[in-house]
């Protein structure tokens, strides 16, 4: 068989499935990669699962399906415990999906440690204890005994370190805590006993907990022993092993771990330790370790399950679920590349039991076939005796006639085929073996035959639950979301097939496609938050996208929000004439975030999800009605998932409103109509009904932008061209009046060379104003009436929105003034004028460690107070957004303000911080290349790696990186290395190293 791996194709791993008339204990260890899961089955059917694997991490068998099919054999007949050893991640990552998705039994109970010493504040437990109060939330204790029925029990010797005889380990100052506080069990079935022990700590010497030398003791003589915390250095000391004597090892762990699991000298420690008969045990491998890693030796191991794992690149490969059947006299291991081994049990030696036929393997070929080819389905079947074999399959939930397989040679390779199919056929088949008296069976497995209509794909149960989880099918579509829109990392498309109907589709890289591409697309159906999505991650098989051609993409269809549900999951759809709901949210300068629209005044309502990938956040937030397009989405936290659906648009031009899909640089201010005294706009001490007139336009962008040969047009013709060079900086004006000799500031305009005169001529009872690019394109026009003719000019409002014009008497609700050019409504300067704030001095190598006593000081150079809420400090070496923190606070007029620490002392000089704050990620310490602290004129949400800085200090040997200074190029290093304890401190005319007693 092994020779033949690189002809075939590999399903998922197979496990034994006895009838549940044999009087056999069942232990399954799910190939979850790097975590712990193991379940248990006694045999009435009775289930309990002891952890169940990471939630973020892909893993080779599905938990939740394992347990869902065992139940649709008979093997499981009542799924009625869980016990999380302890609150890591990759312990009960997907337990919340155990208790969710409809597997375990009504009344069924969750054990776990309880609360005691403390839980964490991460999303894997806040989900695992909502889902765990819907079941009979439980605290395990020590001698807390569970009867699985058939003659199992399942016993706790310890949690919280608290032992059988109500004493506790003492954890003050030790490491890993939430491991030593793990909650240990022991399986128990006739003479077999097995040990499952999350990652109960036990290395005194490297400051763990010794746990495991407390209550070993109690637990004595061990037939399995599963290794504490996957064979970490901190657990399976010597005295532990020496009271367990067990004949096996069990050890869960992945190749792309990066803890060195299993540590060579803790599975090299277990082998030396002889069983209770005087024997050497042998450990059995899921997955190796990582082969690079020095720390570990996969060598060690007796048998490895999971093979393939060991070819590079292959990070999940052929699946290996460790099964373990046992009579209670002796047991039997295998799965994966492993043959059935047998054992006694310490009191039964030399009794070893008869078992079924173990289906070890079973894999087919081709994965997705079309609907003119047959499937080969291939299967390992060990035996001691005789057997026959035979496909039970099938077709649309129609049974068909048993195929018979034959043997492969003299191999153990077993083969038959499941004939062709048509197009959108679901097929679901498993291998079963049947010796003298008793059957085994593989899992049960399915796909789509030929090409899938998506809406075949789409179906769900009662409760929001995909009905063909982990069916494997081929959809053919156009792209509605191109990859790069929703996630920069991996592909997260939709497509559209030709009965409209969608789907999203998942790859771990970005996929060469493009907008309206149709594409050919297979791979595992999968759901998330109760959306359906299909997996196309080439990990084995014919799984992948395929081109097909370039087209338009599909047209939107017009929705109403009621409407928005199941049934229109995966569409590219439009809403008319939607509004935000009262209090119904905003969106964020960065980042995620939601809004609640409705279109019927507010009966019914949907969520509008911006996502932070988008080009969306830093858009305005629609005030008025507008129509919104997107994907229609769904995300619900718990089951059943029956709700969170949500529309997803792709960019702002998916809304169809000028607020937020507008230019960058938009027409801001017209004042046609001066006031006869009060109309001065140009500040030249004259008023005139030509030379006041002004039109001002935004950058509402963060980025400068060149309007270099620009153009104004009114009715009339062409009124202005910018001169060369004409760039307006980020968030700022340029305004151009009617004439006159302008005087003023008018806001930062006049100091960024953005004031001009040009002979308007505007019409004060209605005109249209058009900005035009330097090749001619219309950028923004508008069009007032005679509103335009009231003595004042009309601005929109708020400032640096493209909300409808306005008069200025009204948009300025403190002093109802007539114009505002250069500035906000109310008179103030859009940023902090250019040289404003300075960046004086900088402590990022204080004495000793970094952490808490970093600090950077700025100086007003002004005669007035800065509002510092517009501010931004960021640092780094590649960049500037390493770290990043928006300033608080008022900087006195000619005053310095110093923000870090927040501890002051002798080892940072011991400055007066005026805002306590860490600075985090600590700010980096040169070397070879430079690293350095700018200041930015917007909040750190708006920073970006190209933003251009309106201060920076850059420090080190050479601006390699090409770190950006405040014109906008990659500056020279301004100063080499502070020594530590020394701060970077400017002096005039550069910068030098200083060391003073404290920031001046």
């Amino acid at each position: 068989m092994k020779a033949n791996r690189n002809l075939i194709v590999f399903i998922l791993a197979a496990v034994l499935a006895v009838p549940a008339q044999a009087s056999l204990m069942r232990i399954y260890y799910p190939d979850i990669e790097q975590g712990s899961a193991t379940l248990v089955v006694s045999p009435t059917g009775k289930a309990l699962l002891v952890d169940a694997g990471s939630g973020i991490r892909s893993s080779d068998d599905d938990v939740v399906e394992l347990i869902r099919d065992l139940i649709n054999q008979g093997v499981i007949t009542d799924f009625a415990y869980t016990v999380a050893t302890h609150y890591d991640e990759d312990h009960i990552g997907r337990m919340d999906d155990v208790l969710n998705f409809g597997v375990v039994s009504s009344g069924a109970v969750a054990y776990d440690r309880g609360t005691d010493g403390g839980t964490p504040g991460t999303f894997a437990y806040n989900d695992y204890a909502t889902a765990a109060a819907n079941h009979s939330r439980t605290t395990i204790t020590p001698n807390t005994t569970i009867d699985l029925g058939g003659g199992v029990s399942v016993r706790c010797y310890v949690r919280n370190a608290e032992l059988p005889n109500a004493t506790t380990v003492d954890l003050t100052g030790t490491d890993q805590q939430e491991n030593a506080r793990s909650a240990a069990v022991v399986v128990s079935y006739g003479d077999v006993d097995v040990w499952i022990g999350g990652d109960l700590t036990g290395n005194a010497s490297l400051n763990f907990a010794d746990v495991e030398g407390a209550v070993a003791p109690f637990a004595g003589d061990l037939d399995v022993y599963t290794f504490n915390h996957h064979g970490s250095n901190s657990s399976s000391t010597q005295d532990f092993l020496d009271v367990i004597q067990a004949e096996v090892g069990i050890v869960q762990v992945s190749r792309d771990n990066t803890f060195g699991h299993p540590r060579a000298e803790v599975v090299q420690r277990f082998l030396d330790t002889l069983d209770s008969n005087g024997n050497e045990p042998i450990v059995f491998q899921q997955n190796p370790g990582d082969p690079a890693d020095n720390r570990s030796d996969n060598s060690l191991a007796t048998y490895i399950h999971d093979s393939d794992d060991l070819a590079a690149g292959q990070p999940l490969g052929l699946p290996a679920t460790i099964t373990l059947l046992s009579d209670g006299t002796s047991y039997q291991i295998f799965g994966g590349v492993v043959a059935p081994v047998k054992l006694a049990a310490d009191a039964g030696l030399g009794t070893l039991g008869d078992y079924p036929p173990a289906v070890i393997e079973t894999w087919r070929s081709p994965l997705v076939p079309t609907a003119a080819q047959s499937v080969t389905v291939s299967a390992e079947i060990h035996d001691e005796a005789s057997f026959s074999a035979q496909i039970v399959y099938t077709v649309d939930g129609v049974s068909q006639t048993p195929v018979a397989m034959s043997q492969v040679g003299s191999t153990a390779v077993w083969e038959g085929t499941i004939p062709a199919q048509s197009n959108g056929a679901k097929v679901a088949y498993r291998v079963e073996a049947t010796g003298s008296s008793q059957t085994g069976s593989g899992f049960t497995w399915g796909y789509f035959s030929g090409t899938t209509p998506i809406a075949t794909l789409r179906q769900n149960d009662s409760d929001g639950l995909l009905v063909p989880m982990r069916y494997h099918a081929r959809v053919q579509g156009k792209l509605t979301v191109a990859p790069g829109v929703f996630n920069t990392f991996v592909s997260q498309i939709w497509v559209q097939d030709a009965a409209g109907d969608g789907i999203q589709i998942f790859d771990g890289s970005i996929l060469s496609l493009a907008l309206g591409d149709e594409a050919i697309f297979i791979g595992s159906l999968e759901q998330f938050g109760g959306q359906t999505q299909l997996n196309i991650v080439q990990d084995w098989g014919n799984f992948g996208a395929t081109y097909v051609s370039s087209n338009t993409a599909p047209s939107p269809v017009v929705r109403t929000v009621g409407s928005i549900g199941e049934a229109y999951e995966g569409e590219l759809v439009r809403l008319n004439g939607v509004s935000i709901v009262s209090g119904g949210g905003q969106i964020y300068g960065s980042g995620d975030s939601n809004l609640t629209v409705t279109d019927n005044g507010g009966t019914s309502t949907v969520v509008v999800r911006i996502d932070e990938d988008t080009d969306i956040p830093g858009a305005n937030t629609p005030t008025q009605a507008f129509d919104v397009i997107g994907i229609v989405s769904q995300y619900d936290a718990s089951h059943p998932f029956t709700s969170g659906y949500q529309i997803l648009p792709r960019s702002k031009a998916d809304f169809i409103t000028d607020e937020v899909n507008h230019p960058d640089v938009i027409i801001s201010e017209i004042h046609a109509d001066p006031h006869g005294t009060e109309g001065d706009a140009n500040g030249d001490g004259t008023v005139s009904s030509t030379h006041d007139e002004f039109v001002e336009i935004w950058n509402t962008s963060y980025a400068a932008v060149d309007v270099s040969s620009w153009q104004i047009h009114d009715g009339t013709g062409l009124r202005f061209t910018f001169p060369a060079s004409t760039v307006i900086p980020a968030r700022e004006a340029a305004v151009v009046f009617g004439g006159g000799s302008p005087t003023g500031d008018f806001g930062n305009a006049a100091a960024n060379g953005l004031v001009f005169t040009a002979t308007l001529g505007l019409n004060n009872t209605g005109d249209t104003v058009t900005l035009k690019d330097d090749l001619g394109a219309t950028v923004q026009s508008v069009t007032y009436g005679s509103e335009g003719g009231d003595d004042q000019s009309l601005t929109r409002s708020p400032d640096f929105t493209n909300a409808p014009f306005v008069k200025h008497t009204v948009a300025d609700t403190d002093d109802a003034s007539r114009f505002s050019p250069g500035t906000t409504i109310f008179g103030d300067a859009f940023t902090v004028p250019p040289g404003a704030v300075l960046l004086t001095e900088v402590m990022y190598d204080p004495t000793g460690a970094d952490g808490g006593l970093e600090w950077v000081e700025i100086c007003n150079t002004t005669d007035q107070a800065i509002d510092l809420s517009k501010l931004s400090l960021g640092w780094g070496g590649n960049d500037y957004t390493s770290g990043s923190i928006t300033l608080e606070g008022t900087l006195p007029a000619n005053g310095v303000w110093v923000i870090g620490g927040p501890t002051s002392s002798a080892s940072n000089a011991s400055p007066s911080l005026d805002d306590a704050v860490e600075l985090l990620p600590n700010l980096q310490n040169s070397g070879a290349t430079a690293d350095g602290v700018a200041l930015f004129n917007f909040t750190a949400s708006h920073v970006k790696s190209t933003t251009v800085p309106v201060d920076a200090v850059i420090y080190g040997t050479s601006n390699t990186n090409n770190l950006l200074d405040e014109t906008g190029a990659a500056g020279a290093v301004d100063v080499g290395d502070a020594p530590s304890g020394q701060t970077v401190e400017r002096t005039e005319p550069g910068r030098s190293l200083g060391h003073p007693a404290g920031a001046d």
